[in-house]
């Protein structure tokens, strides 16, 4: 567990990420800065070295997480962020594998249905946080709240895949997956003539196509609760023209989306039940239209290179006791 050295304090934030991650570090901070406590969880010590009493009756519903010396309960929690879960851990004792994951199931049962019964004191959710993160659900809401999206299939039936490229004419297609992976970075793509030639192999696993946006102005919209927070990304390596991600050294600055846009974006968290999400979204032909949002997506690229104050708005969310 970390935690700052500061003045004591009853009021507490959690923050559930491992001790490197310095998105967390940084709302810590800023939590810390603002008078409250912030302590770094690491959900892989539950339950070995975290203990939680969870009591629902009638008549009450309380709760108490020691951590170390650290309780905190009902009175003492103003928030808590499900930054980047790790996996739970079951003691060394337990050799068998059967047992093992039985142990680790009952502690992801536990632990989540707590987070679940705090409501929106959690940012997010986690079931919510769960759900949002299905690509084709996004874009289904995106619609629903009157988001301009590209059009898309996502399927794993060839003819399909070859029916979409057919109707699009000479319009470019690009293809992405609906996860990714926590081994590699699979960036956007052009379906060139190449991967046009291996079209059969989505019947192993579906694949999003859709319309490429050009020209196109790559934005980092970043909700929180009820404010818009964004930037815009200038990628200057002609390899991250499809990707922004892939060039390091992009041109990030401050940027104000049009209001329908923005109110549009807060509709589709609610409609998500998050309270924060990394939206991204690209500017073509006077148009914004949406591409996706991360539930957990990073911020401090847009912070610090954009100079935007994300952290602190994290933090007074985190501090506010949302019920």
């Amino acid at each position: 567990m970390f935690e700052y050295s500061s003045p004591a304090s009853a009021d507490s934030v959690i923050l559930i990420a491992p001790p490197d991650d310095v998105h967390a570090l940084t709302v810590a901070k800023r939590i810390e800065a603002l008078g409250a406590k912030a302590m770094l969880l690491d959900s892989s010590i539950y339950p070995s070295n975290c203990k939680l009493r969870h009591t629902v009756s009638d008549l009450a519903h309380d709760f108490e997480l020691r951590i170390d010396s650290e309780s905190i309960t009902p009175s003492s929690l103003l928030g808590v962020w499900w930054r980047r879960p790790s996996g739970y851990r079951a003691a060394e004792s337990l050799r068998e594998l059967p047992v093992r994951r039985f142990v680790l199931d009952e502690s992801r049962h536990a632990f989540e249905g707590w987070l679940a019964s705090l409501g929106r004191r959690v940012i997010n959710p986690v079931f919510a946080d769960a759900a949002a993160s299905r690509k084709p659900y996004q874009l289904y809401l995106a619609r629903m709240v009157g988001l301009s999206i590209p059009e898309t299939v996502i399927t794993n039936v060839p003819a399909a895949a070859r029916q979409f490229v057919r109707n699009s004419g000479i319009a470019p297609i690009i293809y992405k997956t609906l996860g990714g992976s926590s081994w590699q970075l699979f960036e956007t793509r052009r379906l060139d003539e190449n991967a046009k030639a291996m079209l059969d192999t989505v019947a192993l696993a579906p694949v999003i196509f859709q319309r490429e946006m050009t020209p196109k102005l790559d934005i980092r919209a970043t909700i929180i609760d009820d404010s818009v927070i964004a930037v815009s990304i200038r990628p200057t390596r002609q390899a991250a023209a499809l990707d922004c991600r892939l060039d390091l050294d992009a041109e990030i600055r401050p940027y104000e989306l049009p209001p329908l846009v923005s109110t549009a974006l807060i509709k589709l968290a609610r409609s998500l039940d998050l309270r924060y999400g990394a939206a991204d979204l690209v500017e073509s032909d006077g148009r914004h239209v949406f591409l996706e949002i991360n539930p957990a997506g990073q911020f401090l690229f847009a912070e610090i290179h954009g100079g935007v104050d994300i952290s602190t708005a994290i933090a007074k969310a985190l501090m506010a006791r949302s019920v």
